[in-house]
């Protein structure tokens, strides 16, 4: 077990820890014990040794007796003369050096229960100038020290090794799991990226850490197909313009005088060049919305006024397809936060796409409804189908239906409103519903204020 291991260092530290505080504890303890004893000792022998002076000398010497024979002595007793001899107790002589006064003092005993030991004693002179000597011989200091020692000795120390034994089991696992995830992790940069971390039933930092990591290989893994199919895309879509100018060109210099004029050659090339230019200005204008990470172009936008103004431009489109569209806006302005021209261009994407899916005489409905924290856009159509196509599908660049590809489009409206929805801190969505087909599109309703409400744009497509 190597004790580089962060797991088994910071086991062994709690328990270091653990162990030095206990250390200092039974220290103080061990030190404070006695005192706190003899402060409470010394008050009750006083007392004691004065009630004692105070009683009649028949009362004294039962007491003095019932002492003698107390199995638990805690406690030293002798009557002395005034001239220092012994009359009754347990004490063997008077001790030395022991002022007669109301004070306890520390002297030198000599017992017949006990050897010569120093003790806290008090002397009280009585009434016939006897002399009463009280002391105190108890085993408690010395019970509550070895008590002491056993905790330290029986209880600390073994959990401290408890403790590393944990540290140990707990580090092993972690070191397993580690290398389980840096085995897989080696996999990956060698090119099996289909590998993901393994994640355990548990919620230990390990398995969030993995799960996190897993979700952005899936999104590497996606925007990795994304490029590959939007290269293959782009090296279709601009082959057929190449094809077609190399073949005018090649056709108009190998018979001058028997093919078109110079100005309809040169009206067809300029046709196919400025469909490559609009492929490329989509790619830049994409590039551009992804890589806007500033908010000085927001400002505060009327959904329903936006909409209304999409709508004057595609209405026309939808008439030559006898598509009706209905609409259903709330009295009051629904404002939002937002970059207003990347807005219209969403919306217009996404209404342009429910426009090519939606067939000849069918319906579109759209409807505004606000509330606390959102404002809902929901723009239904029916019939209409992915034909079996997910959003996952539909996002990725040059993508199209199968149902539109005899129409104009290069396939890059919904990868620009999933751009503008990054953009916004927004969420897009479009999935089959009741014969139609729903885009849904959330955006917080104030990014100033990063409120969590949202405008839910659904079109279906």
């Amino acid at each position: 077990m190597s004790m580089n291991n962060p797991l088994f260092r910071l086991t062994f530290a709690h328990g270091l820890f653990l162990l030095v505080v206990c250390v200092v504890m039974f220290l103080i303890i061990y030190v404070q014990v006695p005192f706190v004893l003899v402060n409470h000792w010394d008050p009750a022998i006083l007392k004691t040794a004065q009630q004692m002076a105070s009683m009649p000398e028949a009362e004294l010497k039962q007491e003095i007796i019932l002492e003698e024979h107390n199995n638990n002595q805690t406690m030293l007793v002798g009557l002395f003369s005034a001239t220092g001899e012994k009359i009754e107790g347990n004490i063997g002589s008077f001790p030395k050096g022991l002022p007669v006064s109301n004070k306890v003092y520390v002297v030198t005993f000599d017992s017949s229960l006990t050897d010569s030991i120093k003790l806290h004693a008090a002397a009280v002179r009585r009434s016939d100038n006897s002399i009463i000597v009280v002391a105190r011989v108890s085993p408690v200091l010395s019970d509550v020290v070895n008590e002491l020692r056993g905790t330290l000795f029986f209880v600390i120390f073994p959990s401290f090794l408890a403790s590393a034994v944990v540290g140990i089991l707990l580090s092993l696992k972690f070191t397993k799991q580690v290398s389980i995830i840096s085995d897989t992790i080696h996999k990956i940069k060698m090119g099996k990226i289909d590998e993901r971390l393994p994640v355990d039933t548990g919620d230990s930092t390990l398995n969030m850490l993995s799960e996190d990591l897993n979700e952005m290989l899936d999104e590497l893994v996606r925007l990795m197909e994304e490029l590959q199919h939007a290269g293959n895309n782009i090296a279709h879509d601009l082959r057929s313009p190449l094809t077609r100018t190399k073949m005018q060109l090649a056709s108009w210099i190998a018979h001058p005088d028997k093919t078109l004029s110079t100005e309809d050659v040169c009206i067809r090339l300029q046709d196919d060049i400025d469909q490559m230019l609009r492929i490329v200005t989509s790619l830049l204008r994409l590039s551009e919305i992804d890589s806007r990470r500033q908010y000085s172009h927001f400002q505060t936008a009327d959904i329903n006024e936006t909409i209304e103004n999409v709508l004057d431009f595609y209405r026309p489109l939808a008439e030559e397809k006898n598509i009706s569209i209905s609409t259903h806006f709330p009295s009051e302005a629904c404002l939002i936060q937002c970059d207003k021209d990347l807005i219209i261009d969403a919306i217009g994407n996404i209404i342009d796409n429910a426009i090519k899916y939606t067939p000849d005489s069918g319906s579109i409905k759209i409807s505004v409804a606000s509330g606390d924290r959102r404002i809902s856009l929901t723009v239904y159509n029916s019939p209409a189908t992915l034909s079996g196509m997910s959003l996952r599908d539909l996002q990725i660049r040059f993508c199209r239906g199968n149902s539109v590809e005899d129409q104009e489009g290069y396939g890059l409206g919904l990868s620009l409103v999933m751009a503008v929805a990054r953009l916004h801190g927004a969420k897009f969505d479009l999935t089959e519903a009741q014969g139609g087909v729903l885009a849904s599109l959330e955006i917080p309703k104030d990014l100033s204020n990063n409120h969590i409400s949202h405008m839910s744009v659904a079109v279906a497509c």
